[in-house]
């Protein structure tokens, strides 16, 4: 009951942490994105087509300030202040035991490919209203505008912006921190990383590649909870945003005919059932390879238990 009731105060602390974070970074985007691109954060807003040509430049330093400041200032300050020095050892900064994880996560990554495409295909043949249908058509025409990559520049700051720091942050938040908490507060680790998973996928806001996504999310919490560290679904998280924009630019630039964006094409039944027979069988490979480490706070760190301060 008591480690409960801890739990419960730490998530709340996690949730006011994520408040005064994501507050202090729409500050500074009222500052900042004013001073950096001409035109201010409302005014961008309000320009739905980007015709500005300020406009796409003040949502890009828009959109890396706030994942900045919620998604990677939020998990470092909390895991200071309730592991001070031990931050680094909640957060899972580990190395991956044994190495050959590596290579089974890349592998369950790609196998789940064709069967991420077919939940994609039923999660947008459900009929969730006409406000997720603008939303969803609203964020599909802001990412092609991001993925415009006339220049090698272009290509590589999209590389950072959509892959690098995503990967990063949204791991650090996602699965460093949310995923644990909720696995002490629950005891078990399942719920913990479907809860995560849910929760990672709806803060995106597309509801109609909920499916997909939330799939994703569980992947990654399942390899971080048996890998035991942060690395291995941060490495997993950015080559499966980086082969999206890898392929944006090759399109763009002639070398492959398949356009991502306008035309991904319709999974065949076979290949998705392929697909999730494969990807299930790869996923008890990387239960048989690995072991579900000990919770953060149960982990031994110079002969003592790595509890926390609060």
């Amino acid at each position: 009951m008591i480690a409960n009731s801890h739990a419960s105060l730490r998530l709340f602390m996690y949730g006011v942490i994520t408040l005064l974070c994501v507050l202090l970074g729409m500050g500074l985007a009222q500052v900042l994105v004013p001073a950096l691109s001409g035109i201010s954060v409302a005014e961008a807003t309000a320009d739905p087509t980007l015709s500005h040509p300020g406009s796409l430049q003040a949502i890009r330093i828009f959109q890396l300030i706030i994942s900045i400041s919620w998604f990677l200032l939020t998990p470092l300050i909390y895991s200071l202040l309730v592991y001070k020095q031990k931050a680094a050892g909640f957060l899972q900064f580990n190395a991956v035991q044994p190495s050959k994880l590596y290579f089974t996560g890349i592998i369950l990554l790609l196998a789940s490919i064709p069967f991420v495409g077919w939940l994609q295909q039923i999660n947008t043949g459900l009929d969730l209203g006409t406000m997720a249908k603008q939303a969803e058509d609203q964020a599909t025409n802001l990412t092609k505008r991001f993925l415009q990559m006339p220049t090698v520049g272009d290509f590589i700051f999209n590389l950072v912006m959509v892959a690098i720091i995503p990967a990063l942050g949204e791991e650090l938040y996602f699965r460093g921190a949310m995923q644990q908490i909720f696995r002490e507060w629950l005891g078990k680790p399942w719920p913990a990383i479907i809860i995560t998973a849910a929760i990672f996928s709806a803060v995106h806001g597309q509801f109609l590649t909920f499916l997909p996504r939330f799939f994703l999310g569980i992947l990654l919490g399942f390899v971080f909870e048996r890998s035991g560290s942060i690395w291995l679904p941060i490495l997993l998280h950015f080559i499966n945003n980086g082969m999206q924009v890898v392929l944006v630019y090759l399109f763009q630039r002639g070398i492959i005919s398949m356009n991502l964006m306008d035309d991904p094409g319709r999974m065949p039944l076979w290949a998705g059932i392929s697909s999730a027979l494969v990807t299930f069988a790869l996923f008890h490979l990387f239960y048989r390879q690995s072991s579900w480490f000990k919770p953060a706070i149960n982990q031994p760190d110079n002969g003592e238990r790595m509890d926390p301060d609060l």
